[in-house]
């Protein structure tokens, strides 16, 4: 699945709720280097007009300050996301992260999607793999 889905707060829901053993579920996710994702993703969204903002740093900085103004404690003190009650995260969860393109920033904070997989899956349902890592692997 791709980042949205990873971050979409009801996709887990939805998932788990859907399938007739969702422990049998298994997920293989690539994952890429969150600095060159969030990039990547905004020349792609300025190639195709749909990013207004034309300064890559004016843009992480406003999703920043988003993020902030979202969740002051969480954002001062992002180890909290590992302590939470699962209720507590998944509230932030919904309220912070949408699981919508053009989150440059929140969609590279791949725990934060992790974590709201994990209130229903268990870890070994997860291959994760590094898209850097498949690059040296050869074919």
């Amino acid at each position: 699945f791709t980042p949205n889905h990873l971050f979409d707060p009801i996709t887990p829901t939805r998932l788990y709720d859907n399938m007739p053993d969702p422990s049998r579920l298994k997920f293989i996710v690539t994952l890429r280097n969150p600095v060159k994702r969030a990039y990547s993703e905004w020349s792609m969204f300025v190639k195709w007009n749909w990013e207004r903002t034309r300064d890559f740093g004016t843009r992480i900085g406003m999703e920043i300050a988003q993020l902030r103004k979202c969740n002051s404690t969480i954002f001062d003190d992002p180890t909290l996301v590992f302590t939470l009650p699962h209720d507590e995260f998944s509230a932030y969860h919904a309220k912070c992260f949408t699981g919508q393109a053009m989150e440059y920033v929140r969609n590279g904070m791949y725990i934060n999607g992790f974590r709201n997989f994990m209130r229903l899956f268990d870890a070994s349902q997860f291959l994760i793999i590094w898209s850097e890592d498949m690059n040296v692997v050869p074919a």
